[in-house]
């Protein structure tokens, strides 16, 4: 039985859809690369946050 696990993947919201997606597969390769499956992946949108990462309050996408 394999453990289940949940990433969240936060990007910057100012990311062009192109570098997104690129971005995303490449991190979907790292986790198949060592034997792991994406089951899901969810899209979120830019989402505000309570506070700011590296003075960016509105980031975006995420992956499950």
């Amino acid at each position: 039985m394999k453990n289940t696990y949940e990433l969240a993947l936060v990007l910057n919201g100012r990311l062009e859809d192109e570098a997104k997606n690129e971005a995303l597969e490449k991190v979907q390769g790292y986790i198949t690369r060592f034997h792991g499956t994406v089951t899901n992946v969810d899209d979120w949108g830019k989402k505000r946050f309570a506070y700011d990462i590296q003075k960016h309050s509105c980031p975006s996408r995420g992956i499950r």
